[in-house]
């Protein structure tokens, strides 16, 4: 007897046992900590621009980009004035957005077609169909 308790004694942990444990500890915080900055990450653009669902707020739909506008101007205490400077600042960015989108998009389309045209032709008439009745279900679906 040397004044140490046996293996098997009550309220002692198998030294295998608390380093097993020890390390699962340790890889749980480490998960979460991953996780937890993973999120931090992914809320963040490149050069530190805010993004919503992977989506840098300059790229939002106008109307999300005027709600993010009205938060800001919110916690910067904008005045009246600021205010309707930035709106009109958003307007005239909506429109001249507006009018590159409608100068690019025939570009866009025609790469576009041609690509599709292109795969098109190198499927069997059964893919060709299949493919065609993919088209249609995407199209109806985002119509929903």
């Amino acid at each position: 007897m040397n004044g140490t308790p046996a293996a098997g004694a009550p309220g002692r942990v198998p030294p295998r046992v608390a380093a097993v444990l020890l390390l699962l500890g340790l890889f749980v915080i480490g998960v979460v900590a991953g996780v937890a900055l993973e999120r931090i990450r992914d809320r963040r653009g490149h050069e530190g621009r805010r993004v919503r669902d992977g989506v840098p707020v300059w790229a939002l739909p106008e109307r999300d980009q005027r709600r993010h506008w009205a938060r800001v101007s919110d916690r910067l205490g904008l005045s009246a004035e600021q205010r309707a400077a930035v709106d009109s600042i958003l307007t005239r960015r909506a429109k001249q957005l507006e009018a590159a989108r409608a100068e690019v998009e025939p570009t866009m389309s025609r790469i576009m077609n041609s690509a599709r045209g292109q795969i098109d032709s190198l499927l069997t008439p059964e893919q060709r169909a299949r493919l065609e009745e993919l088209r249609r279900h995407r199209t109806h679906g985002a119509r929903r």
